[in-house]
């Protein structure tokens, strides 16, 4: 029988943390694919995603998109109340071996969640540890890669900066600014989101006027930040050129066509930020 991760979250949005762990255990368990299962609510947080379950959906389409062993499940979003991790493994039993992917945040709580036995004989439990954390306990796999804490900020940027010089956020956003512009980027919004996500302090969000336009705006963002010491930790969407992700870190650059923009509307998602900078 295949194996099968599922991989569940708000995803209140994804980011590159998220994919790296998906993708080792993809590797070291040998799993034939893995679902990712956004919830419609976790039954132990008061607070409901920022995002709605549309948006959410729509940028795990995006950021999976590139990896064809990635699976989107709706089996949350589409029941109703809270969102019990051992009603989504019955419903997916029929898939293969399961194999139940939870970060350190999310296994300290385990206990507390509904029916933890049936849980541990529906699925073998994967824990995503941080780096240092102590070994696994009983019945539980251990995934060995160097990107597992899939909540904090501070991880990804130590990531982006282990091979850079230590520019602020906003001299890295300025960068980027610059050399979006350079390609004509237009539209150009710094947000300030270190107060309400864990993923960025600052997102760059910019248009390009067509698929090939907004490439060459990443492939200009990537150099210069690399020529400022910043190697990117993950691109996304690139291929496609509708909506490219750059993850810098504790900057991530967004750059869209026109439709897209307007369509996922991330200015509208993030409307609690301030606006750092804006070049109409």
């Amino acid at each position: 029988m295949s194996g099968v991760g599922v991989f569940g979250g708000t995803f209140d949005p994804i980011h590159v943390g998220h994919l790296a762990i998906a993708s080792a255990a993809l590797d070291e368990l040998g799993l034939e694919s893995v679902f990712f299962v956004p919830a419609r609510r976790s039954p132990l947080k008061q607070a409901g995603p920022l995002a709605s379950a549309a948006d959410r959906l729509a940028m795990l389409t995006v950021a999976t998109a590139d990896e064809p062993r990635f699976r989107i499940s709706q089996v949350e979003l589409d029941r109703e109340g809270p969102s019990f991790t051992v009603d989504t493994l019955e419903a997916l039993r029929g898939e293969g071996q399961l194999f139940l992917i939870l970060g350190s945040d999310a296994y300290a709580d385990f206990e507390r969640w509904r029916d933890p036995a049936r849980i541990r004989n529906l699925a073998t439990i994967v824990l995503a540890a941080r780096p240092g954390a102590p070994n696994a306990p009983a019945g539980v796999r251990m995934l060995d890669s160097p990107l597992m804490d899939i909540s904090s900020r501070e991880l990804r940027a130590r990531a982006a900066r282990g091979r850079s010089t230590d520019l602020s956020p906003r001299a890295m956003a300025d960068v980027v600014v610059d050399a979006a512009g350079d390609k004509k980027a237009e539209d150009i919004l710094v947000l300030n989101v270190s107060e309400i996500t864990t993923i960025a302090d600052l997102f760059v969000i910019c248009t390009g006027r067509s698929e090939r336009q907004v490439q060459a705006i990443a492939d200009a963002v990537r150099e210069k930040a690399i020529e400022a010491g910043r190697r990117p930790v993950g691109v996304e969407g690139y291929n496609g050129g509708r909506w490219v992700l750059i993850d810098l870190g504790d900057v991530v650059v967004h750059a869209f066509v026109p439709e897209e923009r307007q369509l996922y509307r991330l200015e509208r998602l993030w409307g609690d930020a301030p606006v750092v900078l804006r070049i109409a």
